[in-house]
C-alpha cells in the first residue's frame, strides 16, 4: 500500500538465513483469505527503500494492517 510501511517479505531478500517461526496469522480482503507466517531471518539489506525502526517508534509510522499483525506475535 502506497505510504506504508511493511515488513520485508522473502523475495526481498532472498540471502537472508531464515530462523523460528513465531507463528502465523490469517487476513482476508474481500473474498481473499490469505496465512501469513511470521518468521525470524538474519540479513544485512544493501540499497533500497529498507529502514529500522525501534519499537517505540512504530505506532507513529503508517503500517499495513497485515505488518501490525505480525508485530503482534513478536512484540
Amino acid at each position: 500500500m502506497a505510504g506504508f510501511w511493511e515488513l520485508p517479505e522473502p523475495a526481498h531478500a532472498p540471502q537472508a538465513r531464515l530462523g523460528r517461526s513465531y507463528g502465523t496469522f490469517r487476513h482476508t480482503i474481500t473474498h481473499h483469505h490469505y496465512t501469513f507466517e511470521v518468521m525470524a531471518a538474519r540479513w544485512t539489506p544493501g540499497a533500497g527503500d529498507f529502514a529500522w525502526f525501534a519499537p517505540a517508534e512504530l505506532s507513529k509510522i503508517p503500517l499495513s494492517t497485515t505488518a501490525r499483525k505480525a508485530l503482534t506475535l513478536i512484540l
